[in-house]
This record gives C-alpha cells, sequence and structure tokens, in this order.
C-alpha cells in the first residue's frame, strides 16, 4: 500500500515482516516465484486469496499443512 493501494484481499498478502520488507512494491507472484521456498500449491492458495476466495484459500493452505 506504499504507492496509494487500498486495503482489499487483492492489495495485502499475508506474510511475515521479513518477506514484506523484501517483496517491498513487488508484484507479489512474481516475487514469490523467484523465492527458494516458492511452492506452487502454496501460488493456488495465494491466487485464490486474490480472487476472494477465502474459503478455497483455507482449504488449500490446510491442505498442505
Amino acid at each position: 500500500m506504499s504507492k496509494g493501494g487500498i486495503s482489499s484481499t487483492s492489495n495485502c498478502v499475508p506474510c511475515c515482516l521479513s518477506c514484506n520488507g523484501k517483496k517491498s512494491d513487488s508484484e507479489v507472484l512474481s516475487w514469490y516465484r523467484k523465492q527458494n521456498f516458492y511452492d506452487p500449491r502454496r501460488a493456488m492458495a495465494i491466487r485464490a486469496w486474490f480472487n476472494d476466495d477465502l474459503k478455497l484459500a483455507s482449504v488449500l493452505l490446510n491442505y498442505l499443512n
């Protein structure tokens, strides 16, 4: 939101303070793909989150854990 974004699920990413700082103003999925902890299944959950499908995001994350 550093560039005037809004507080909506499409603009907010749940991540730790360190990752949020490293991501800075990069597009989250582009940034995430470059990380050594990238997991395509988690990327699916992030996409669901962006699409306001919080139920699917929750199911995917629970499946991974």
